[in-house]
């Protein structure tokens, strides 16, 4: 018995599969030259050409459409091009390129691959796909105009066939549009949840099914409540520049329609799990031409060649485009590293597409250490909670926390837990405490084992009318979920997918209404996880988000016996906002101002000059946002505010208020705008109508401009004539010149900046700054006078007056001791001091450069009884002595002082090096003796250990590092 040779194996199967696939069988050993008598559509074996036999020959109604050459089954199906178009350029079809090819595709086949080669010019580039098509197939394959698609879409732009699609979107369509005319079959495009990826995928689909590129186009959401919302909003989609969709093409949603009804629509919409689903029961019998193009939404999660459900778009010969926020290596690898367009989160949140976020901090003792049972005596990790511990009190801090920070509490909040017990426990715990006021259906559980959850989450999600307040999920609602209202995001799963993490906190990026920015709630040390990868930043990962690594993968699996029950009390530890930066590096509120301070301080003329230049505070709010953007794409106003709250106390402020703060040191609100811009006019001789008018201007100024033309024509302005009586009586300016100043003087610098040592040296000289403390030492003693002489006020001011100091910033405001003013008073005038009620500390800001640069008081070891000596010798010190209660040596100060005058901002000085400088320096100086190396040395060792500089050895030698802001209060001692 003769065995069966590799090409007899291929050829067997290939027989078997153009039968599945619908072709006949029309005979064997046919010339070319008498096709003209073939009818019938199917395959005819050894089809006789000039150049060979061609192995098969596919007809279509009696036409020669395509050829197949067989290959022994161990050899590659691809890697045949030669052959291929040999035997097409020896035939001759009704669908002929005109290009030298007589028929447009040829197939090669080893019965286990199959490879297409596609001749026509405008044609996506030759591929392997899964099997044959059906003769239906071929024909809409054979017969589509490629060239007249391109033209098409290129006479027909995105931005004219849908002029209300948003930039990005026009050049996502556009890039589109240049891969296919580039030949391209797989695209990958990065956009930011919340920046409108299925507006795109419609207008994609549109104009593509369109200009005839397609036919039938598959579109893949993440879940089941994502196809339904697919669903509505294609059939909702209504371009200016084309007729409604629904009007034109048929949807389809196999999540909700029969299978059988598959054909019955040019875009069908259905999940990945349901189209494994169909694929592996046989359901429905799949061609490989069944669809042309396939977009997949959330790509980063499954789609994954021959993996899993990703195996089912290897099923169809379809061009792919992938849609995600959060792409992993493997994402772009599988879309053969064809990113084509990039649009993060950043970018949607300058161009006002997103909110913003703020990020707090939520740490409990328990969250941090972990909890022992005192019942078993077993010790729970952190990690442990949710899954093996549940600690309710910890749950009931942490919603205790959100309901303090909440402005509303119908504020929409979504918790994520780690698995369902534990979600069923949150509820279970926030229901009968935090939330005991509220009824059951405030807030709720939205898992895959809750009763309903689509519905449930429908509810949550309703942009109109959303219930409930509060949801408790795990993963249900991490993924591609529009939830416009969504205020709050509440970690409390510790998840560990860089792409989950961001899918996550992805849900409240919506805008909506007057919605400004979302909260996220980080209870797990999230951030400090992730630190080092900005929330919504590039993510170059290689793990799809659904591996193992996330904890509490699809709801998580709860273990037989169940989570233990701690009920022990726990204690909050941290509840704070946390700033991002560029870094990665998250910044407390106070760290955060001082970055703002030091950036905006290092180009100080220039934000001097846009303000000085701007004609209103608008105008100047613009410029300033603009150059602070620059400079930090956090530095803005959501972020500021909550930066500054310590400070502003609830208070109202713009743009231009916290630039003037990092310049001057002074927050000037909006009422000390208007005071001084009445203090600027008054040097104006205005009549007294002009007074009357400006009085009135000024007490009905309103933020951000102050008034305008049209307030004239509004009371009380009105009342008193008008712009009709100004125009008339005016004499010293025109009304639209007063306006104009009013409105120039409004958005002027207040306050005197320290760029400029003299300015600093002008501020401490003045008499401003006694009278200032004098204010405060009247209010706190409760004193109309002060029954003391300027000597003893000294010795008072030298007692009593503590500053915080950062590197930049201005020499504005101090605080006073309270302790120490009541002893140093009742020693001077025996008198007893009342008890008052101390008021928050008040906090000056100077520049080290300007301080080393003013002050000798430090470097010569004077500390005269003057206050404004003593009060520039504090500045230095408080820049250069860490802790407060540390001695700094005139040594130690001239070290510090010439090393970092001898840097930049965050480099490094050799020490050999900052030795020899501070040798050289000395000899110069008049104000101390040439010091020693050994001196220095000693001098260094002293600064390292009280922290103010950092060292490291290396080959070089030894690199120090000058620390560049201290947190140290100060006080003059009485001695």
């Amino acid at each position: 018995m003769s065995s069966i040779t590799p090409e007899e194996q291929a050829r067997n199967q290939i027989d078997q599969q153009l039968m599945k696939a619908g072709w006949e069988y029309l005979g064997k050993h046919i010339n070319y030259d008498e096709l003209g008598t073939a009818s019938g559509t199917g395959y005819i074996e050894e089809l006789e050409t000039e150049t060979g036999p061609v192995d098969y020959g596919l007809l279509i109604d009696g036409n020669l459409t395509a050829i197949i050459e067989s290959k022994p089954k161990l050899e590659s199906a691809a890697g045949h091009f030669q052959q291929a178009e040999r035997y097409v350029k020896s035939v001759e079809g009704p669908h002929a390129t005109g290009e030298d090819y007589g028929i447009p595709v040829a197939y090669v086949a080893t019965g286990s691959q199959t490879y297409l080669y596609d001749f026509r010019k405008y044609a996506p580039t030759s591929r392997s796909i899964s099997s044959f098509h059906t003769p239906e197939g071929l024909n809409r394959l054979v017969t589509r105009n490629y060239h007249g698609a391109q033209e098409w879409l290129q006479d027909h732009p995105a931005s004219e066939f849908d002029p209300d699609l948003w930039d990005h979107q026009k050049r996502c369509s556009d890039a589109v549009d240049k891969n296919i005319s580039d030949g391209k079959r797989r695209m990958l495009i990065q956009m930011a949840t919340g920046a409108g990826k299925t507006r795109t995928a419609q207008a994609i689909t549109y104009r593509l099914l369109q200009s005839g590129f397609a036919d039938r186009i598959l579109f893949v959401p993440d879940t089941r409540k994502l196809a339904e919302d697919a669903y509505d909003s294609f059939s909702g989609y209504d371009p200016t520049g084309a007729p409604p969709f629904r009007d034109r093409y048929r949807i389809v949603n196999l999540e909700e329609e029969e299978a059988d009804r598959l054909n019955r629509g040019e875009v069908v919409i259905t999940t990945l799990q349901k189209m494994y689903y169909l694929l592996d029961n046989d359901e429905v019998d799949f061609q490989p031409g069944d669809f042309d193009v396939i977009i997949s939404d959330e790509c980063h999660r499954s789609v994954y060649e021959n993996e899993g459900y990703g195996g089912v778009f290897q099923q169809f010969d379809a061009i792919e485009i992938g849609l995600t926020a959060t792409p992993t290596k493997r994402t772009v690898a599988r879309f053969d590293n064809n990113l084509i367009l990039k649009y993060g989160y950043e970018d949607a949140v300058s161009d006002g597409h997103v909110v913003p976020f703020q990020m707090y901090a939520l740490e409990t003792e328990i969250t941090m250490s972990g909890v022992i049972d005192d019942k078993t005596g077993e010790y729970y990790p952190p990690d442990a909670l949710g899954s093996e511990v549940l600690v309710p009190d910890t749950h009931r801090k942490v919603g205790q926390e959100i309901r303090n920070q909440m402005e509303d509490e119908n504020e929409l909040t979504l918790i994520f837990a780690r698995n369902d017990n534990h979600a069923t426990r949150i509820v279970q715990d926030l229901r009968e405490t935090v939330f005991s006021d509220k009824p059951d259906n405030y807030i709720q559980k939205i898992t895959y084992k809750s009763d309903r959850p689509n519905d449930t989450l429908s509810r949550f999600s309703d942009p109109y009318d959303p219930s409930p307040a509060i949801a408790v999920t795990v993963q249900m609602v991490s993924t591609g979920v529009d939830i416009r209202p969504l205020k709050n995001v509440v970690l409390l799963n510790p998840v560990k997918s860089p792409v989950l993490f961001n899918q996550m906190l992805g849900r409240g990026t919506r805008v909506y209404d007057d919605k400004t920015h979302f909260n996220i709630y980080d209870c797990v040390g999230a951030l400090e996880y992730f630190e080092g990868v900005p929330p919504f930043g590039t993510l170059d990962y290689g793990s799809p988000a659904s591996s193992s690594e996330s904890s509490g993968e699809r709801d998580g699996s709860d273990e037989k016996e169940g989570p233990a029950i701690v009920d022990v009390p726990d204690e909050v530890l941290r509840s704070e906002p946390v700033f991002p930066t560029e870094t990665g590096e998250r910044l407390t509120a106070e760290g955060f101002r001082r970055a703002f301070r030091s950036d905006v301080r290092a180009e100080a003329e220039k934000f001097q000059q846009e303000i000085e230049e701007a004609p209103d505070i608008e105008t100047a709010n613009n410029a300033l946002r603009a150059h602070l953007q620059e400079l930090s794409r956090y530095f803005v106003p959501v972020f500021l505010e909550k930066a500054y709250e310590p400070i502003t106390e609830g208070e109202e402020h713009l743009l231009i208020d916290f630039v003037n703060e990092a310049l001057t040191g002074r927050l000037p609100k909006f009422s000390e705008r208007v005071e001084h811009t009445r203090t600027v006019l008054d040097e104006y001789e205005f009549t007294e109508v002009e007074q009357e008018y400006v009085e009135l201007m000024a007490a009905t100024a309103e933020p951000p401009n102050g008034v305008s033309s049209s307030d004239f024509y509004d009371p009380p302005l009105s009342n008193i004539g008008g712009l009709k009586r100004a125009n008339k009586e005016f004499t010293t300016l025109r009304p639209q010149e007063l306006i104009d100043e009013f409105r120039s003087h409004l958005s002027s610098l207040i306050g005197n900046t320290i760029s400029d040592p003299s300015n600093l040296e002008n501020i401490l000289a003045s008499n401003r700054v006694r009278e200032r403390l004098k204010e405060e030492l009247l209010d706190e003693l409760q004193a109309e006078n002060l029954e003391i002489d300027e000597e003893q006020l000294s010795r008072i001011l030298e007692n009593s007056v503590t500053v915080e100091v950062h590197k930049s910033g201005a020499a504005e405001e101090f605080a006073l001791s309270r302790s120490a003013i009541q002893e140093s008073y009742s020693i001077m005038t025996g008198s007893t001091v009342r008890s008052t009620k101390r008021k928050p500390p008040i906090t000056a800001r100077i520049n080290v450069r300007d301080a080393l640069t003013v002050s000798s008081s430090l470097l010569t070891g004077k500390i005269t009884s003057d206050p404004t000596a003593a009060l520039i010798a504090l500045y230095i010190l408080k820049c250069i002595a860490r802790p407060s209660e540390e001695k700094i040596t005139k040594h130690q100060a001239f070290t510090y002082a010439v090393g970092w005058e001898s840097v930049e901002q965050g480099a490094f000085i050799y020490k050999d090096d900052l030795t020899s400088k501070t040798v050289d320096a000395s000899r110069d100086s008049a104000m101390i003796d040439e010091i020693t190396e050994e001196a220095i040395e000693k001098a260094i060792q002293e600064l390292e250990r009280i922290g103010c500089i950092s060292m490291e050895e290396v080959d070089r030698g030894v690199m120090i590092w000058f620390e560049d802001e201290f947190d140290v209060e100060y006080t003059v001692s009485e001695t």
